[in-house]
């Protein structure tokens, strides 16, 4: 019985310092399935939600999974397959349906939204004629690379830069030394209280000058 199925192939458009990993769906026939996904979600920098074309627009089950992966990371983009496999009408309908639904679960205008549609059918016939720039658009593949290898990276490396930001200011602040409990009472005392020995002296310069008088008065008499 086979146990596991192992397939690499090398990636010729992913950048250097990108890794893509494929993860089973939600909607698999096994637990395990789903537990291979929430094994890898919470080491990786981003994630690209993959809905459908032909079964069901995105679903309150897949929704949950979007929110608890928002937690992991911020880096949330967006495919939706198999837009060869149903009309143009039907698939673009569902990609507005997915948009609002989507839009809706993150808090988020749609516009801000990664959303790419894919036909795996077209990139394949781009292939086949050797690389024909005009199906290879009209697959969605065209702009799915060029956001991968363009804007993909930059926003891995902002979203590390501000991680790195954080995290130094918890230490800076950490690092700082605890006042004395002592200094924090005298702050919370009446700022009068400095002035005290001030005010003794005062005193006590009352006292002698009240003495002075006294012997002028005794002198004179």
């Amino acid at each position: 019985m086979l146990a596991k199925l192992q397939y690499i192939q090398p990636f010729c458009v992913s950048p250097k310092g990108l890794t893509l990993i494929d993860t089973p769906g939600l909607g698999g026939l096994f637990k395990s399935h789903a537990e291979i996904l929430w094994r890898y979600a919470p080491v990786a920098d981003a994630v690209f939600f993959v809905l459908d074309s032909v079964e069901a627009v995105a679903s309150r089950p897949e929704m949950d999974a979007l929110e608890r992966l928002r937690k992991m990371t911020p880096l949330l983009f967006f495919v939706q397959t198999k837009t060869d496999l149903s009309p143009q009408e039907q698939w673009r309908e569902w990609q507005t349906r997915n948009l609002g639904i989507l839009a809706e679960t993150l808090q988020v205008p749609q516009e801000t939204l990664r959303y790419f549609p894919l036909s795996a059918k077209l990139k394949q016939q781009a292939a086949d004629k050797r690389q024909s720039t005009e199906l290879l658009r009209d697959s969605g593949y065209e702009a799915l690379l060029h956001f991968i290898q363009t804007d993909l990276m930059a926003f891995k490396d902002a979203y590390l830069a501000s991680q790195l930001v954080t995290a130094l200011a918890a230490e800076v602040k950490s690092a700082q030394p605890a006042r004395h409990p002592a200094m924090a009472g005298l702050d919370r005392q009446d700022p009068g209280g400095f002035k005290r020995p001030r005010s003794r002296r005062a005193h006590r310069t009352q006292r002698l000058s009240a003495v002075e008088r006294v012997d002028v008065s005794r002198d004179q008499g």
